[in-house]
């Protein structure tokens, strides 16, 4: 961009001079609002605008058009922002739904996608967890059933000896007792 005219003319050069000096101003004003906006975005403040109303005619349009296309960009990728933030917080619902193109387009079925794969992934994560309760339990009842079959067996054990020591006492006796019927007979024979 040259540097301003300032000399001295007269008539149509000086509104020549005039109009290109107004020229220098426009350009240089639209090269300083495009730094500003290059700069910003390298720094990461994707939020920064250029003040169109500061540029008149195609200039104006001109910024308008950078402007919008920096809405463009950083619609989806507040959007994708929002909704890793919401499954940073366990929310596996969350996803992109805004109607996007291009390279846009593809990010938000990659994150999707991805969202989609975690909440499956945790959904077989759930159900696994509720088979591994679901057989503990199972085994826990089966443990109880054997315990409890164990110890009727031990009870009815128990029975069964108490009969037979019952059943050895009365045969220890009926032995005693025909004993002493033998003694009384053999006594009576003589």
């Amino acid at each position: 961009i040259p540097p301003k005219i300032s000399d001295t003319y007269h008539g149509d050069f000086n509104n020549i001079k005039n109009n290109l000096n107004q020229c220098i101003d426009a350009v240089t004003l639209l090269v300083a609002d495009m730094n500003n906006l290059v700069n910003a975005a390298l720094e990461g403040r994707l939020s920064t605008r250029a003040d169109a109303s500061r540029h008149h005619g195609d200039y104006s349009k001109i910024v308008q058009g950078v402007n919008r296309t920096l809405d463009a960009v950083l619609e989806p990728v507040n959007e994708a922002s929002k909704a890793l933030e919401s499954l940073s917080q366990r929310d596996l619902t969350a996803r992109v739904k805004g109607d996007y193109k291009g390279d846009h387009a593809r990010i938000k079925e990659s994150l999707n996608s991805t969202a989609e794969a975690l909440s499956d992934a945790m959904n077989q994560v759930a159900e696994a967890t509720n088979q591994v309760a679901n057989a503990s339990n199972e085994i826990a009842s089966s443990s109880q059933a054997v315990a409890e079959g164990a110890s009727e067996q031990a009870s009815s054990l128990e029975e069964t000896s108490s009969s037979l020591e019952e059943m050895s006492s009365m045969t220890r006796q009926n032995a005693d007792n025909a004993q002493e019927a033998n003694v009384k007979i053999g006594r009576a024979h003589v």
